[in-house]
């Protein structure tokens, strides 16, 4: 690929990606308002408690606060802000490691997992719905292809980034 084209790509790329993402964000806040009111939840739930409790959910096993700060790309300051609430929810449990008291594993409760399961299986679909609206199905298989060789060159590149 030529530089121009290169840029021209790029540009585009990212623009499609913030619109995705500002879009993403505003329908998961809608779901989690949604969901906060259903299981009533003194802290209503945001965006920002999404990454923590997905980290959790596909990983099925405790994580300490700096390890889902890593995953998330976010600060630990806002993890520990946002793992707060989630406790204060009855979402996660947070108990100190026996080798080392300064750092807390992070699991989900099981009101914490059936907020997950909720979220995924009737949420996201509908969330989906509008971000594919007028996609044909060859469409998205060509996407997920594309996202699949986008994953995996992202994940390469963190771990490198983890590595140095």
């Amino acid at each position: 690929m030529d530089p121009q084209n290169s840029f021209v790509f790029s540009r585009n790329l990212h623009r499609s990606f913030s619109a995705y993402s500002t879009c993403l964000q505003r329908l998961t806040n809608q779901a989690f308002h949604a969901l906060s009111a259903q299981y009533a939840l003194e802290k209503p739930l945001t965006f920002s408690h999404n990454f923590i409790l997905q980290a959790l959910y596909y990983q099925e096993k405790p994580l300490t606060l700096a390890e889902i700060s890593r995953r998330g790309g976010q600060a630990m300051p806002n993890v520990s802000v946002a793992a707060n609430e989630l406790r204060a929810n009855g979402l996660i449990l947070c108990q100190r490691l026996a080798d080392d008291r300064r750092k807390y594993a992070v699991e989900l409760t099981a009101l914490g997992r059936r907020v997950c399961d909720d979220y995924l299986t009737h949420h996201l679909p509908r969330i989906y719905e509008h971000l594919f609206a007028g996609f044909t199905s060859e469409e998205r298989d060509a996407l997920f292809r594309a996202l699949e060789h986008l994953e995996n060159n992202a994940k390469q590149c963190l771990m490198q980034m983890d590595d140095a």
